[in-house]
């Protein structure tokens, strides 16, 4: 399996990660009494920025699975591939998860205080988030689409399979089952962009997008302006299209703009360090900044707050989550190098 570092994908991670903050602390904010209204970072144009992030994250999931997990389907390889995705989810989720959960349990007394037992299975599991839907579950952290993607790593070895044997046959009935689930003929509970369907097509988008990365790259200067406007144009002129599918379109067109600007970045060492460096802290911040958002704007609900004054207390946020983001990360590799040293010793 290989593992290669691609700043354009990097670019994308971190743009991603800011987008999905900086939308759920406006959707925040805007519920609070006294606070000017703060739309900026939650729609555009009849468009979700939420939705556009979460387009990006699996259009990117997709891309960099495939470039470092693209393996012969056998028992042993499958296995190996869970046990890897396994081993970069949980840990931090786990610990995460569990240090919220036991202040709820101090403060409610009790280890069930939603009741309903059986759904903290969903939480041990980290789809907790994506089932929340059909009720109130124990999600204290991360974001629905931690489901959404641990669900689509579950049947990667079938999309996998049907990548190499009808690559644009699965990408046809793919487009066709998220245009009838639009449609909502499955008559489907769960909203368009966190059904699974959406999903698995933004995720196999992906998959495409990395076996032509290397001419994107190549011509990245006709690809980049051209995409870049694309991007432009979506953010400031109205358009008839639909949301579900001017947000998709929209996430496509940014991760191609996205990722040209980050291959331009790579000339640069600076940039490109810097990129390296806040890429790697994004999943703990996906699993934290709902906690810190809601804390912050706790301490900050008695105020009235002009949009000025909530534009830093967003940078606020940011700092606080990646400080936190930075904590996480350095735990869990402290407490998985100890257990390495502890097997090796053994």
């Amino acid at each position: 399996m290989k593992s290669r570092r691609i700043i354009g994908y990097d670019v994308i991670r971190i743009f991603s990660a800011f987008i999905v903050v900086a939308y759920h602390f406006a959707s925040t904010a805007s519920a609070r009494k006294g606070w000017a209204s703060f739309p900026y970072f939650y729609n555009y144009q009849g468009k979700s920025w939420g939705g556009t992030a979460v387009g990006l994250f699996f259009l990117l999931s997709g891309a960099t699975i495939v470039m470092t997990h693209d393996f012969r389907l056998n028992r042993r390889n499958i296995l190996q591939f869970y046990w890897t995705r396994a081993k970069k989810l949980y840990p931090m989720f786990w610990m995460a998860f569990s240090y919220i959960y036991l202040q709820n349990v101090i403060m409610n007394h009790s280890f069930f205080y939603f009741g309903r037992p059986w759904s903290l299975l969903l939480s041990i599991f980290g789809i907790d988030g994506y089932f929340n839907y059909l009720g109130r579950t124990y999600y204290l952290i991360g974001e629905w689409f931690l489901g959404a993607i641990i669900l689509i790593y579950l049947l990667y070895p079938v999309i996998l399979f049907c990548f190499h044997r009808m690559r644009y046959v699965t990408l046809a009935v793919l487009i066709l089952l998220a245009y009838l689930n639009q449609l909502n003929v499955f008559d489907l509970k769960i909203p368009f962009q966190q059904n699974i369907l959406t999903c698995c097509l933004l995720f196999y988008a992906g998959m495409l997008f990395e076996q032509i990365r290397l001419k994107i790259t190549q011509y990245s200067w006709i690809f980049g302006p051209v995409s870049i406007a694309g991007m432009i144009y979506l953010l400031v002129q109205p358009t008839d299209i639909p949301i579900e599918l001017g947000t998709l379109i929209m996430s496509f067109v940014m991760f191609v703009a996205l990722f040209c600007i980050g291959s331009w970045l790579s000339l640069a060492g600076p940039a490109q360090y810097a990129a390296v460096g806040l890429s790697g802290l994004t999943y703990p911040v996906f699993l934290l900044q709902h906690q810190i958002i809601n804390w912050v704007c706790r301490n900050f609900a008695e105020f009235s707050l002009t949009q000025v004054q909530e534009f830093w207390l967003l940078v606020m946020v940011f700092i606080l989550t990646l400080v936190y983001a930075w904590i996480l990360k350095m735990i869990s590799l402290k407490l998985s190098g100890r257990l390495v040293l502890r097997k090796r010793g053994a």
